[in-house]
């Protein structure tokens, strides 16, 4: 059953045959509706490494799957192979031919091959050098119209359930919740709430709902009511037999202004406390989401706070605004659940709460931070760089005595050419790379840093990491961890 005001009932599950992978997950979008997320949890670093970014979609046409591609972590496409269907085009086709004689036959020697550059090359966006094979596993055109998937699940396969604590918990203004960029988005009554009187937010009743915002009159104000439903939820997920649960822990309702120096609301440590206790006690595996979008009001207030948006006006890069608090509350996460929980996650979908919430409907959408030149990238600068300094201070500090794994979700669709046209091709290839490649290549890419394909194209848009930040970043997750929600085709547009 999907209350009308919420975005992640936990009791609103259902799986096809074709939803699988190691965590399968029902989620609601605020705006898009109900989607399954999938998660893959569990691959290890050394084995991350070694797969390549855009194969993720070689069987991305299904349409809920996550896997990784035995396929070096180079970004070239491998050599056409006569079987697979593909098409070839022009000079990288070996040619040969014969000169007949009386006695003798010669074959001509086949041209060397020409490179087949980066995936989103400056070439690619004209004539030459675009990828000249279509990816597998289909020809183009001849995609199959229905799917049939038969055989057993892999040993040691887990389906779960994920929430956001946004979309789930309600209780907005109750035991010391701070207010969040999402009450304020939504057009809740904030009024009186701790961290709500930043430069935008609401002053009188009724507040007023962000035009950008999908859904008016929905708010996180009671939602599932999750806060106050802990032991029937739990009795629900149990009578399911639901063995694995995915939840995110409210920034606010444990800092309700956002500021460590500002105190601790302990009522939120309790509430989660008691949520873990008792899913561990119906045998119900926690997995745990650090930042699910619900920033505190009280750390953005443009122009004087921009949170993850900010930057130096004077040379546009990136500051970590927020960085320290946000280590300062997950570090609170971590002593306070740590011994219990094993599964940590700390950012969801990075490119929906920079890119969306820049201008494309997910809070804050403030036109001071809608600028889509450049907003979104200063945004994912930052979160990068926490997420990779939230990782640091979990294996220092934590990992080693509390055995748990920590890592990142991200999300990308999949983009199929239109047509075998190279530059179709090419299209679909950077449309792969500047979604999951921009938040993934800086994590599992080997060199802590953006797709060159991304950097090429975008130039001085990308901030620069320095040397100490692509350390840090570089290798910085447990596992690999993806939300698909579905696949389209693309076309090279002039």
């Amino acid at each position: 059953n999907v209350h009308p005001h919420v975005h992640h009932c936990v009791y609103s599950a259902m799986a096809t045959p074709m939803e699988f992978g190691p965590i399968s997950q029902r989620q609601h979008d605020g705006a898009s509706g109900v989607n399954v997320l999938l998660e893959s949890i569990g691959l290890d670093m050394d084995t991350i490494k070694k797969y390549k970014w855009y194969i993720l979609g070689g069987v991305g046409v299904l349409t809920v799957v996550t896997l990784a591609v035995s396929l070096p972590v180079v970004l070239t496409p491998k050599p056409a192979s006569p079987s697979a269907g593909l098409t070839t085009a022009g000079p990288s086709e070996a040619v040969s031919t014969t000169s007949v004689g009386p006695t003798t036959t010669t074959p001509t020697p086949a041209p060397a091959p020409v490179p087949v550059p980066q995936i989103g090359d400056e070439e690619c966006l004209g004539h030459e050098g675009c990828p000249d094979q279509y990816p597998l596993p289909y020809a183009s055109g001849e995609w199959p119209s229905e799917y049939t998937w038969t055989g057993d699940l892999p040993e040691g396969f887990i389906w779960g359930l994920g929430t956001a604590s946004y979309q789930i918990e309600g209780a907005y203004k109750e035991d010391g919740r701070g207010a969040s960029i999402w009450d304020t988005f939504s057009g809740a009554d904030t009024l009186g709430m701790k961290g709500a009187n930043c430069s935008y937010c609401c002053k009188q009743a009724p507040c007023p709902v962000n035009p950008t915002m999908g859904i008016k009159g929905a708010t996180g104000n009671v939602a599932c009511d999750g806060y106050h439903m802990v032991d029937t939820d739990i009795t629900l997920m149990k009578s399911m037999g639901l063995k694995h649960y995915r939840f995110s822990i409210a920034w606010p309702r444990i800092f309700p202004s956002g500021r460590a120096a500002d105190g601790i609301n302990n009522k939120g440590i309790d509430f989660y406390n008691r949520l873990i206790d008792k899913l561990l006690d119906a045998g119900i595996t926690p997995y745990v989401t650090l930042y699910h979008w619900d920033l505190p009001q009280g750390l953005l207030s443009p122009p004087e706070k921009r949170a993850w948006w900010a930057r130096d006006d004077a040379t546009g890069e990136p500051i970590p605004e927020v960085q320290e608090e946000f280590l300062s509350f997950v570090d609170t996460c971590f002593t306070a659940f740590g011994d219990r929980v094993k599964m940590w996650f700390t950012f969801n979908e990075p490119w929906t709460l920079t890119y969306l919430a820049s201008g494309w409907g997910k809070a804050p959408c403030h036109p001071d931070l809608s600028d889509q030149s450049k907003d979104p990238y200063i945004a994912a600068h930052n979160v990068l760089n926490a997420h990779a300094a939230a990782v640091d201070l979990y294996r220092r500090k934590y990992q080693k005595k509390q055995g748990g794994k920590i890592g990142i979700t991200l999300n990308s669709d999949w983009r199929e050419p239109k047509t075998s046209d190279p530059k179709d091709v090419a299209a679909a290839l950077r449309g792969m790379a500047f979604a999951l490649g921009w938040f993934g290549d800086p994590i599992f890419g080997g060199k802590g840093d953006y797709p060159p394909s991304m950097r090429r194209f975008y130039g001085d848009r990308l901030p620069r990491f320095t040397k100490e930040q692509r350390q840090l970043i570089n290798g910085s997750a447990d596992f690999f961890a993806l939300n698909h929600y579905g696949s389209s085709r693309s076309s090279y547009s002039e």
